[in-house]
């Protein structure tokens, strides 16, 4: 099962490593990418759009898209850096942390969702997934499983093919439950997490006078069955 072992916080040296991989890889793929990024048409919406429409003014639009498509992905693939090296302090040590962020750096499948010009959900998905899992680590129950609930909610509002992943992750919680009764209450708190987030995320990202529930995300249907 998935324990905390390391110390609870972060050491300077491991942010280092983690700070360094990540501006290597961020300019070396930008750079890889810059004339493709340049003459690929553009579509984004949602937080890149909004990004766009704030450095417009004062870059001008052409730069302004140009960093977002750059930033944007460089974002969430420090993010996922982070949460994946702050697992690996947690289950083997400080060590160990460069050579995960080497293997992120190496990972095709990994930064053809989170390289330069890719600003669809699928980045962010794998970061709901690592913060996740870097709740299951957690010390302490409550928080650790708030933590978990809330990702596993804002995960499927992404994108409903992440359930088999999300329900894997509840077998877990409920493994740790059979194995010690003292773990009971990693399922309650990641439960409720998840129906309280999925509301508030539902409400506000589409309100209340919509309850169609579509193919592609999560609707008021399976926020019942959580609740």
């Amino acid at each position: 099962m998935l324990v905390e072992r390391g110390r609870y916080g972060m050491s300077a040296q491991s942010a280092l490593h983690v700070g360094i991989a990540w501006l290597a890889v961020s300019a070396l793929l930008a750079f890889v990418n810059i004339g493709a990024i340049s003459n690929s048409p553009l579509a984004y919406s949602g937080d890149t759009a909004r990004l766009v429409l704030l450095l417009s003014p004062p870059l001008g639009a052409d730069a302004a898209e140009l960093i977002a498509l750059i930033a944007v992905p460089a974002l969430t693939l420090g993010i996922g850096m982070s949460l994946a090296a702050r697992l690996t302090l947690r289950l083997i040590g400080d060590r160990e942390v460069m050579l995960t962020c080497l293997a992120m750096a190496i990972s095709a499948p990994l930064l053809t969702q989170m390289g330069p010009a890719q600003i669809e959900h699928g980045g962010w998905q794998l970061v709901c997934a690592l913060l996740a899992v870097n709740g299951l680590v957690a010390r302490n129950p409550r928080t650790g499983g708030w933590i978990t609930g809330l990702s596993l909610a804002a995960w499927p509002s992404l994108s409903i093919e992440s359930w088999p992943l999300v329900a894997a992750i509840l077998g877990i919680t409920g493994l740790r439950w059979l194995r010690d009764r003292a773990d009971r209450m990693w399922l309650g708190h990641i439960v409720r997490a998840m129906a309280g987030g999925s509301i508030a995320i539902y409400t506000v990202a589409r309100g209340v006078g919509d309850l169609t529930t579509y193919c592609d995300r999560i609707g008021p249907v399976h926020i019942a069955m959580l609740c």
